[in-house]
């Protein structure tokens, strides 16, 4: 195990305890509880689902049809939906009218898109019963709660093991390397293995370093048969494919499955995968459809607790639809199992909404096309915007999609949103993302985490803005990605910034590229973008590829490749030399103010006592160049191995900030526009550069100090974390500050229950506590004031640990 954990368990344990992960029936809604008076918009419509007869819309005889509201109701006027479960498809095209769908004030309105099932039970085999359902099911509910496709090895949300290679997947013996195999495995055919532990403590591409070895079941020792079910392979790296097992035995370590679409050209060395079908069926919540026989499967104790259970089924892909639609907004809503379809739309406003099981794929219906953003020639479809401009999306949760989250519209908002648990199936092509934007798009102030996709947020066109966003645990069932992206034709005024990326198997922050000798038009290497005020750790050493980037001020504390952060011999690579691809990569690219411990290139950067031989690169050849020796114009970096742990202030409690009398503090150069070598993006706007700035992500005498990505509805990300154990008695209390705050006030003291106010803050989020005791515990709390009404914190604690060494972190 490497020698950065506890950053991940207090990390995961801080998110654990704002963001729950299980959904139930009273949901984790983004939306403010309504204890004030109620404040209607004038003129509205009114609908309520129970209504025998349609009244006339207004308070007292609402509407029983969203449809019939929404064309009754003037332009510039709000349709409030009463409370209750609507299963109305809302499908509009070529509407032009200004109109708010949202809940009533306090009330909680589900769109759901299920349909209730009447099965009639029959035994089957041992605890597994059966019944006749005549229409097709690919997605299904036990009382409102999510029910698992029959799977072997299993793996649930609630176990973890959905999530990690090692534990819900098994390995092949082989896989391809230049289209020749490496093993036993061939397309088409393959031989079950168990994932190999490695000699080297840190992260390998084709593990999970959060086990280095699986204690999974063979295929052979299962001694089940799948002849017939669907094999989930993940074959070519960050390529996945279901598809049917043709032949195989019980006690066989080896199946055939149906490769048909599948090129040998795009099979890669790492290799994992595992099996849906009725032969895996052996625990509890899991289900199969037979399409062919048109049974359901179900397993339980008896016919009698069967009876109680209540079944329901999803009905469609998209229970919104619209096309050519302009000016309509949504707000506080609970989306269940019910998708949209926005093509062509501009202004569509998502706000304070909640988005359970988006998307959903059909393999059980024998269809495994990938996912398409524009959902065109697949039998799988996914909720996406695609065309138009102008869109937003606003406060909003997305959880439990089995699709990529994708805004493909121009200049698309999307702000202060949650994406968790996001394709368990990955079943999307490798230009794809977790979250995906458009051109012109900006996601900021927005997490995303617990994710299969190789890429986590992923720019698909130009001028994307990237900014105040936290992505971890991300990359999961696929390999070589990172979590964020930037692909190689859009790099052109795309900005990443003041973004935390950490604790992912797969890279950091990535600017891409691909293919032997791709240039653009003018035979210049595609580039332009800026990445700036990072901050990286427990990620694959990341990248920036390309030319003419602006790349300052980044801080790479360490990265999983190697265990020990003072021996790295890099942890960030700015690509160049002609290293890959066949391009002289950031020659023209300016390198400056980064806390990292830059390369280069990124890879065989372990082979150095190899640097004077030659490597092939595809078609050509090149003469290794010493990794320090940077592209570029390079200065006033901080590159010395370790340099995070020696030089920041508390990097293992989140403290990112320079050390008062460290090197990093003045150190660095201001950037001017002037200076910046490309025509797309600014260096305007970037309140820390100025005539003394220090080295690295953050600037020791700022008075706020940022923390990205979602902002709740209390404050969240306590720093130092909770039960954090502390060397020194001088201690900055910090947080992420409460969603539309006006105020926040600072209770600290030695018991729990008699905090004393300290401070109330406006502008800052930063309280220095009075010299503190070691081996003390402390506990504090953040109140906040929004619209005027006061909102309580959760109590979080710390000990100054007279045993702790304020040096870089050790396993537990």
């Amino acid at each position: 195990m490497i020698k950065f954990l506890p950053i991940l368990i207090c990390l995961i344990s801080s998110c654990h305890q704002n963001y729950s992960t299980h959904i139930k029936t009273s949901i984790d809604s983004p939306v403010k509880k309504h204890s004030a008076t109620l404040k209607l918009d004038q003129g509205s419509t009114f609908v309520h689902i129970s209504n025998s007869n349609d009244g006339d819309g207004s308070v007292e005889k609402p509407y029983n049809s969203i449809d019939t509201a929404i064309k009754s109701a003037p332009t510039n006027s709000t349709i409030y939906l009463r409370a209750g479960r609507y299963r109305e498809i809302i499908k509009l095209k070529n509407l032009d009218k200004k109109i708010k769908i949202s809940a009533y004030p306090g009330e909680q309105v589900i769109i759901d898109g299920t349909e209730k099932l009447s099965p009639k039970w029959e035994h089957y085999k041992q605890d597994i019963y059966r019944s006749k359902i005549k229409r097709a099911l690919w997605q299904v509910f036990v009382d409102h709660q999510y029910s698992y496709l029959a799977r072997w090895p299993n793996a649930t949300f609630e176990d973890g093991k959905i999530w990690r290679m090692t534990q819900g997947m098994r390995s092949l013996n082989g896989g391809y390397k230049n289209q020749i195999p490496t093993g036993k495995s061939r397309l088409g055919l393959a031989y079950d293995d168990h994932f190999k532990s490695h000699d080297k403590n840190g992260f390998n591409e084709g593990d999970s370093r959060y086990n280095t070895s699986s204690k999974t079941q063979s295929l052979a020792s299962s001694g089940l048969d799948f002849t017939g079910a669907i094999a989930v392979l993940n074959i070519g790296h960050w390529l996945t494919w279901a598809r049917p097992v043709t032949k195989h035995e019980a006690g066989s370590d080896h199946f055939s499955y149906d490769p048909k679409g599948i090129k040998l050209r795009e099979l890669q060395s790492h290799t994992a995968y595992y099996l849906y079908g009725l032969t895996a069926l052996d625990q509890d919540n899991e289900w199969w459809y037979d399409k062919d026989n048109k049974f359901l499967y179900y397993k339980a104790d008896n016919i009698k607790e069967l009876a109680k259970i209540e079944f329901s089924t999803r009905k469609n892909d998209f229970m919104l639809d619209l096309s050519k639609v302009k000016n309509v907004s949504f707000e506080n809503l609970h989306f269940f199992a019910a998708g949209y379809n926005v093509r062509d739309c501009e202004n569509i406003r998502f706000e304070n909404c909640r988005f359970d099981y988006l998307s959903a794929n059909k393999y059980v219906l024998g269809k495994f096309d990938w996912f398409k953003a524009f959902n065109g020639n697949s039998n799988n479809t996914m909720s996406a915007f695609f065309g138009g401009k102008d869109n937003q999306i606003i406060n909003c949760i997305y959880s439990r999609s089995n699709a990529p989250i994708t805004f493909r519209s121009d200049n698309t908002l999307v702000q202060n949103c949650r994406f968790e648990d996001i394709e368990w199936d990955v079943n999307t092509n490798g230009g794809s993302g977790s979250v995906m934007l458009g051109k012109a798009s900006t996601i900021t102030h927005s997490t995303l985490s617990k994710t299969g996709n190789s890429e986590g947020i992923r720019a698909i066109e130009d001028s994307v803005t990237i900014q105040f966003n936290r992505v971890f645990d991300a990359g999961n069932l696929q390999h070589d990605g990172s979590g964020i992206n930037v692909g190689t034709r859009v790099q052109k005024g795309a900005t990443v910034t003041h973004n935390w990326v950490h604790d992912c198997n797969r890279q950091g922050v990535r600017f891409d590229y691909h293919g032997e000798n791709i240039f653009q038009k003018d035979g210049s290497v595609y580039g332009d973008g800026l990445y700036a005020f990072n901050v990286i750790w427990n990620t694959q050493p990341s990248q920036v590829k390309g030319d003419r980037h602006l790349i300052f001020n980044n801080t790479i504390i360490n990265c999983n490749y190697f265990p020990e952060p003072t021996n790295e011999p890099f942890n960030f690579s700015v690509q160049g030399f002609k290293a890959m691809h066949g391009i002289m990569g950031n020659k023209n690219s300016i390198i400056r103010n980064n806390l990292a411990n830059i390369s280069h290139r990124s890879w065989d950067l372990r082979m150095i006592e190899r640097r004077d031989q030659n490597y092939k690169n595809g078609s050509r050849y090149f003469k290794d160049l010493n990794y320090n020796v940077l592209p570029g114009q390079h200065d006033h970096n901080m590159k010395e191995a370790g340099a995070a742990y020696k030089y920041l202030r508390d990097p293992q409690n989140l403290d990112f900030r320079p050390q008062l009398n460290s090197p990093l503090i003045s150190a660095g150069k201001n950037i001017e526009q002037k200076e910046n070598p490309n025509a797309y993006t600014s260096v305007q706007g970037f309140k820390e550069l100025g005539p003394k700035i220090d080295i690295g992500a953050y600037q020791s005498q700022a008075k706020h100090y940022w923390i990205p990505g979602h902002k709740a509805l209390r404050p969240s990300q306590a720093i130092p974390p909770n039960r954090a154990q502390l060397s020194s008695t001088k201690v900055d209390l910090m947080f992420l500050g409460t969603y539309k705050a006006q105020s926040h006030k600072i209770y600290f003291g030695t018991k729990p229950s008699k905090l004393k106010l300290m401070a109330e803050l406006k502008d800052s989020n930063i309280y220095s506590c009075p010299q503190l005791k070691k081996g003390e515990q402390y506990f504090w709390r953040v109140d906040t004031l929004v619209d005027d009404e006061l909102i309580t914190g959760e109590v979080w604690s710390f000990t100054i640990d007279a045993k702790t060494a304020a040096k870089h972190l050790t396993s537990k």
